[in-house]
């Protein structure tokens, strides 16, 4: 018996519900993640997936079980579909390995072609940190590599004690993109643009901010 059944038994009449939901639970789990890793690992994937440094070259994978085939393909090949392609691993995770000399470097734009059944595809990255829209509106995963990493200067901020937080939830994107929000243009969509408006936040008496998600546009 369920320890849940045990705490409660009024729920016993719907054991069988339980059951299966749990089976369900416990199936969508195995695919997810396979059988040597947890939930915890699958919340983690973006250590694994996506476009990482490999010493001084690049590893990147995802996960497509349903795909036919994978390629990379970027301003670094010429937007080639087929030049780069990428090797199938287990349990549906795909990855292809480039070298220092593949011309992938810091601000360079980069797609994921997919074959599938229903034809040929070119998809954003699923673990894209960083994805950028040209005039045409077309949006491309973009390499965020710079030489200098950011250097983090408030390790020392602490909230202030016994003061209840008033917080604002806040969409990047949406909190700047009107042209009436104040913020200028080059900085709609940024973090740079949510800073731009802090002010009008602590005119409303707000002292924490929520972002969701984050994400810049």
């Amino acid at each position: 018996m369920l320890k849940i059944l045990e705490l409660n038994p009024q729920l016993r009449d719907f054991e069988g519900d339980i059951n299966e939901r749990l089976r369900h639970y416990q199936a969508r789990e195995k695919e997810l993640c396979g059988n040597e890793k947890d939930l915890t690992d699958f919340a983690n994937g973006a250590h694994y997936f996506g476009l990482h440094r490999k010493g001084k070259g690049w590893v990147y994978r995802e996960w497509a079980p349903g795909a036919e085939q994978m390629h990379l393909t970027g301003d670094f090949n010429g937007w080639n579909r087929t030049s780069h392609p990428m090797k199938r691993l287990d349990n549906g995770n795909w990855e292809i390995e480039l070298d220092e000399n593949s011309g992938l470097k810091h601000l360079g734009k980069y797609k994921v072609c997919v074959t599938t059944p229903d034809g040929v595809h070119d998809r954003i990255p699923l673990y894209a940190r960083y994805v950028t829209e040209d005039a045409s509106h077309n949006f491309s995963a973009t390499v965020w590599a710079p030489e200098q990493a950011f250097e983090w200067t408030d390790a020392d901020f602490q909230p202030k004690r016994n003061v209840p937080p008033i917080i604002y939830e806040a969409h990047v994107r949406g909190f700047t993109i009107n042209p009436n929000s104040g913020v200028t243009e080059k900085a709609r969509g940024t973090f740079a643009g949510l800073k731009e408006k802090i002010p009008y936040l602590l005119s409303l008496g707000v002292n924490a901010v929520e972002l969701m998600p984050v994400f810049e546009f």
